[in-house]
């Protein structure tokens, strides 16, 4: 929404991201697949989307729903993660979608998607026995009432809540709680080497290209 589309693409493909599937979330997964299309990239785009519904497929269901009506999840029950992440991402489609082409883009190539997927995965979120807490805080702050109608009632029985902040974080919050920075540290190492194989096949496909053309020259 905020119009900063490459940042997006890019903190989508981090290491960070990469390595961490929980942060790969249904509002990114889709946005990423938006923010390729607004850029002129459509393949790039229906890969992105693709993708995201092969991870997400509950929020794709809802999503085209939201942005076309008439189609219903039948594929069983959801976790509530699945739930409130998908309920604040959706409310906010036709925002998303609001000029035509990018709505038209959404409609045809999620209802491909979904017609040639007949066996779906369930999201990881699904295997979380609980939200976690930061989507909670997420949800609460997004100020959306149909996401926050989602959450469980004893949820806010067991945490404070504040006018001036209706969620804190727990006291010592910090990124560090979300990261693991060995898995980080490797993924980065393994990112560069292969930033350094296609260097090197490059150069080789070069020297190859001037030997040929200077073979050709020769022959001339």
């Amino acid at each position: 929404m905020a119009g900063e589309y490459q940042y997006l693409i890019d903190f989508v493909d981090s290491a960070l991201v990469q390595c961490y599937k929980e942060w790969f979330t249904p509002s990114l997964a889709y946005t990423t697949a938006l923010c390729h299309f607004k850029l002129g990239n459509a393949e790039k785009a229906k890969s992105a989307l693709k993708k995201a519904f092969e991870a997400h497929p509950y929020t794709g269901f809802l999503f085209l729903s939201k942005l076309n009506g008439g189609l219903t999840w039948k594929h069983g029950k959801v976790s509530t993660a699945v739930e409130l992440s998908t309920a604040v991402y959706v409310v906010r489609a036709n925002i998303l979608c609001e000029e035509q082409d990018v709505k038209q883009f959404v409609i045809s190539e999620l209802t491909k998607i979904i017609k040639e997927s007949p066996k779906l995965k369930k999201s990881h979120l699904d295997s979380l026995k609980k939200a976690p807490f930061n989507l909670m805080r997420h949800v609460i702050l997004s100020n959306e009432t149909s996401a926050m109608a989602r959450i469980p009632e004893s949820f806010w029985k067991k945490h404070e809540v504040y006018e001036f902040d209706l969620l804190p974080p727990e006291k010592g919050t910090t990124i560090h709680n979300y990261i693991d920075q060995n898995m980080v540290g490797d993924a980065m190492i393994n990112r560069t080497l292969d930033a350094e194989e296609d260097r090197q096949m490059a150069e080789i496909i070069r020297r190859l290209q001037m030997e040929q053309e200077q073979a050709n020259a020769g022959n001339q």
